[in-house]
């Protein structure tokens, strides 16, 4: 999806498994079920704290390198020549903190850069992102998108008050890794009658660091438990099996 994401990948040099992966994974985005699951800071809340986005995406070679630029209307031609590709992402805030979210992020097709365009396309970039945050323009406190032709790469311009959160000069941000981790992967069943399995792989230092400064915080299943098994449990007196305890 992204290469200079973090989290997992999946290596392979069998040709047999990696055609097994592939005909799940497609068999996964045909039934609209989310087979991987990322976890993006960006520099803006969204409007919505949930939904999906959608748009054609078509990739533009140039001499230096490949962008990746929307097209909302994308021809019946353009689509049968393959030249744009249909894409949807979910996507949840899980936090927030001021202007800054931590958001997951469930792709529904795979596009080279999709999550990073279509997170611009909501007007909420990725920190880190120093490709496409150029095509969020702002005035006056008020933010719009910019054409992608008048926007070339550039590296991501924050605000004051983000960079004295994140302890940065302006200056030093073009060091900013980006901040979008591949966090859950669905493996398909070893037999037909196992289940799928999820494969998790934690946050790296530099990004937990960050939700630290930003004030953000990943809730997880395993946090959730540990959590539970520290509060305290009441003190509840012995009732017989016919009796309802309702607490």
């Amino acid at each position: 999806m992204c290469r200079e994401s973090s989290g997992l990948v999946l290596l392979s040099d069998c040709q047999s498994t990696i055609r097994h992966f592939q005909e799940f994974y497609a068999r996964c985005r045909k039934a609209g079920r989310p087979e991987a699951t990322y976890c993006a800071v960006t520099t803006r809340l969204p409007a919505d704290s949930e939904g999906e986005i959608s748009t054609g995406l078509k990739l533009i070679h140039n001499e230096d390198s490949d962008l990746v630029v929307p097209v909302a209307s994308p021809s019946r031609r353009n689509l049968q020549m393959k030249e744009v590709k249909k894409t949807k992402t979910r996507y949840k805030v899980l936090d927030s903190q001021d202007q800054c979210a931590l958001v997951q992020l469930q792709p529904l097709t795979a596009f080279p850069c999709q999550l990073l365009v279509h997170l611009t396309l909501i007007l909420s970039p990725v920190l880190g992102d120093h490709v496409y945050s150029s095509r969020v323009g702002e005035v006056l406190g008020e933010l719009f998108l910019l054409p992608a032709e008048s926007a070339p790469p550039r590296t991501q311009v924050l605000d004051k008050a983000l960079l004295c959160k994140l302890r940065l000069k302006q200056q030093q941000v073009h060091r900013l890794p980006l901040h979008l981790h591949l966090h859950q992967l669905l493996l398909p069943a070893a037999t037909s009658s196992a289940s799928s399995t999820v494969l998790t792989a934690p946050l790296p230092p530099f990004f937990q660091q960050t939700l630290s400064l930003l004030r953000l915080r990943l809730v997880t299943e395993e946090t959730k438990q540990r959590h539970s098994e520290r509060l305290p449990q009441p003190n509840r007196s012995p009732v017989c099996p016919s009796t309802v305890e309702i607490v």
